[in-house]
C-alpha cells in the first residue's frame, strides 16, 4: 500500500525544465542549488477547511507537494524540478558559481533569491520556462572608520522585510580579503558587520 501511495504522488508532478540566464549575457550560472516553493501557498492554506488542513499538516510529503517545494542542482544555468501545480514560485539559489563570458572570469556567490514568477499549466505544459536575472554582481567590502579596507575574514549579516510578519536574515563570511560577491543590491537587506558594529559596509559593481 505504501508503494502503491508513492508511485500515485509521483505521478502527480511534472518534471519541468527551468532555464536561468542573465539579461545582459554578460554572465552565466555554471553551477548552484535551487529550492524551490509556492510562495502564493499560504494564503491559499489559510482558505482550506480545517479538517484539510489538520491532514494536509500531519505529511510532511503532502504538504511539501502542496506547496510545490522542490530542491535540484543547476548546472550550465539548467535545472530539472518536479513540480505538482501551477502557481507563484519563489527560487532560492545558494553555493552559486557565475562565469563571466567576457573572460571566464569566476565568482563565488553565497546566495540569491530570485524575484517571484507565474508558472502557468501551459508552461508546465511545455516543460520549459525561463528565468532572466536582471540584477548585477556587486563585490562587497568593508572599511574601517577612516576609509581603509580591511583584509580579514569577515562574519556580515543581512536582513530585508518580507510580505509576512517576518524577515529574511542570514549571515556569509567574507573571504580572507575581507569580500564577497553578492548577486544583486546588497543595501537593500541592510549589510553589517557582526560584533565589530564600527566598521562600514562599502559595494562596487562588476562589469
Amino acid at each position: 500500500m505504501l508503494a502503491f501511495t508513492t508511485c500515485a504522488i509521483y505521478l502527480l508532478l511534472n518534471a519541468m525544465l527551468l532555464e536561468f540566464t542573465f539579461s545582459n549575457g554578460s554572465y552565466r550560472i555554471r553551477q548552484a542549488h535551487i529550492t524551490l516553493f509556492r510562495s502564493d501557498a499560504s494564503s491559499h492554506i489559510k482558505s482550506l477547511p480545517n479538517e484539510t488542513k489538520r491532514l494536509l499538516y500531519a505529511n510532511e510529503a503532502s504538504i511539501k507537494q502542496y506547496l510545490g517545494y522542490a530542491e535540484a542542482k543547476i548546472a550550465d544555468g539548467l535545472s530539472e524540478i518536479l513540480l505538482s501545480d501551477n502557481g507563484v514560485f519563489r527560487a532560492m539559489l545558494t553555493d552559486i558559481v557565475i562565469v563571466r563570458s567576457s573572460d571566464g572570469s569566476e565568482f563565488k556567490v553565497p546566495c540569491y533569491v530570485a524575484s517571484d514568477f507565474s508558472i502557468t499549466k501551459e508552461d508546465i505544459r511545455a516543460r520549459h520556462f525561463k528565468i532572466e536575472i536582471n540584477e548585477p554582481l556587486v563585490k562587497v567590502f568593508v572599511v574601517d572608520q577612516e576609509e581603509r579596507v580591511v583584509t580579514e575574514r569577515l562574519e556580515l549579516g543581512f536582513e530585508k522585510p518580507t510580505d509576512g510578519p517576518t524577515e529574511m536574515t542570514f549571515e556569509v563570511q567574507t573571504d580572507r580579503n575581507g569580500e564577497l560577491i553578492f548577486l544583486g543590491d546588497p543595501l537593500k537587506y541592510k549589510p553589517n558587520v557582526l560584533d565589530k558594529p564600527w566598521l562600514q559596509i562599502r559595494t562596487e559593481r562588476l562589469y
